[in-house]
């Protein structure tokens, strides 16, 4: 194993300037004349030197593994976060501890784990925080104990916790872009509750206004959409995800639907069952594998103080343009 002790010696250096200078402290890096400095992070690559993360954080009490909490719903989307932020900590030489969870029991279960065993930082996707103060107070209480957190797609801002959320408004307008191009004569939307699906909803409607917008009922049956063919001719359809867009494609084909002539249809999160469908479908991607890598960095960052004052950020989804619109 190569050592900081080891690449001195080769390098006829002192210890603690090799130290300084693959520190990821950039205070501590400054300190080394960058001759010197170059000399070393070019010496420490040629000879594999890895940092020994659990050593390090030992050190301040508190153990190398980044906690992550995501929603427990197998699909692609998930998966991608999960290989996105594992492949950048492994890079880094950390550890990952995934706590998959779907409501404020196991989201509460995981902040005391965290409180009662500090990891090197936290990235939280908490899909009930904004219904629970409680797991918000256990939040804060950690990120007072100098945890460093990052927050993922979070419904609502906490003051002083940095968040990196994807932009649901964004991915609303893409869809009405795409479907303005077909100068439709009524554009219809999934009507939902939850905070996300509104967002896309906002975003749609509000690149659509002037036009006539009317919401698809919850239980929509045949008789819906045969009455939308027959009083008119170009009809626009936003589905909130593209499960939601196979089953109106389903129905709008019994209803005699002519897909790209008088139908055009939009899903979102461009799930594996959207190339498949008949026709394939149009569907906004969101870049959760790039996500989890941009937040994993992020988060490392705010661990070794290099950016204390990290803002919300945002992401934003792209279209994906198939058959059905």
């Amino acid at each position: 194993m190569v050592t900081i002790k080891k690449i001195a010696q080769d390098l006829n250096l002192s210890v603690s300037a090799v130290s300084r200078a693959l520190s990821p402290v950039p205070e501590r890096v400054k300190l080394v004349n960058s001759r010197h400095r170059k000399m070393i992070i070019e010496a420490a690559a040629f000879m594999g030197y890895k940092r020994n993360r659990q050593a390090e954080f030992m050190q301040r009490g508190r153990n190398a593994a980044i906690g992550v909490f995501v929603p427990e719903i197998c699909d692609s989307q998930m998966c991608n976060l999960m290989f996105g932020i594992a492949e950048t900590a492994f890079s880094h030489g950390f550890p990952v501890n995934f706590h998959p969870g779907i409501d404020a029991k196991s989201y509460e279960a995981f902040i005391r784990a965290n409180l009662n065993n500090p990891s090197a930082g936290i990235i939280s996707y908490p899909p009930t925080f904004d219904q629970t103060p409680h797991t918000a107070e256990l939040l804060h209480k950690y990120h007072q104990g100098h945890g460093r957190i990052l927050l993922l797609n979070t419904t609502v801002a906490e003051d002083g916790i940095p968040s990196l959320n994807m932009d649901e408004t964004y991915g609303g307008k893409l869809a009405a872009q795409t479907l303005k191009k077909h100068d439709c004569q009524i554009y219809l939307h999934c009507a939902s509750t939850k905070h996300v699906s509104k967002m896309r909803i906002t975003g749609f409607t509000e690149e659509l206004s002037g036009n006539r917008i009317n919401s698809i009922p919850r239980c929509a049956k045949l008789d819906f959409w045969q009455n939308k063919l027959k009083s008119y001719s170009r009809i626009g359809i936003f589905a909130r995800h593209d499960l939601a867009a196979g089953e109106y494609i389903r129905q709008l084909r019994q209803a005699g639907a002519d897909f790209g002539k008088n139908v055009f249809i939009v899903g979102y999160d461009n799930s594996p069952l959207s190339e498949v469908l008949d026709p394939a479908l149009t569907s906004i991607k969101q870049p959760f594998r790039e996500q989890g890598r941009k937040a994993t960095e992020i988060l490392l960052s705010l661990i070794y103080g290099k950016n204390e004052n990290t803002p919300i950020e945002t992401m934003k989804p792209s279209l994906i343009k198939r058959d059905s619109a």
